[in-house]
């Protein structure tokens, strides 16, 4: 029987482990398919599941090495990309915090479908914002990015 492949009360099914380190990638401890009860067909699905996990696990060490990359970022399931915040007195600095640290790879996301015009009126706008949005955080007074913050929620 091969590696991956055992056999239930339904038939057989597919069962690869994820290694430890690449589990966050994919959220779940391993690649599971049902193959079905023939066992020669069962087998053939299995060969090819085996060769696209090796593909995936693989894609997935290479991208592991570009982490910083912001596509690569991007395509980190929203469990683990997503940072989860405590309510607690400091709520508002960690969101803050959190709204400041995606701008530039939210601009760097837009530059896409932009031109460079567009970008730098952008990019302008950013670092026009960033000292009143400081300003607003140091002093409690954040009012004026209510709507900005719930967007972000």
């Amino acid at each position: 029987m091969p590696t991956y492949m055992r056999k239930d009360d339904h038939g057989y099914r597919f069962l690869r482990p994820i290694p430890q380190d690449l589990r966050p990638r994919f959220a779940k401890a391993n690649f599971v398919k049902r193959l079905g009860r023939d066992y020669k067909k069962a087998k053939e699905l299995c060969a090819l599941l085996t060769v696209q996990t090796d593909r995936e696990l693989a894609a997935a060490r290479s991208n592991q090495t570009q982490a910083t990359s912001i596509g690569s970022f991007l395509k980190l399931p929203r469990k683990t990309r997503l940072k989860s915040l405590s309510i607690s007195p400091e709520l508002p600095g960690q969101i803050a915090s959190l709204f400041l640290s995606t701008l530039d790879a939210d601009a760097q996301a837009r530059k896409e479908g932009m031109s460079d015009e567009e970008f730098e009126s952008l990019d302008a706008n950013i670092q026009e914002m960033l000292p009143l949005i400081n300003r607003a955080v140091a002093s409690g007074n954040v009012g004026r990015f209510h709507e900005f913050v719930n967007q972000l929620a």
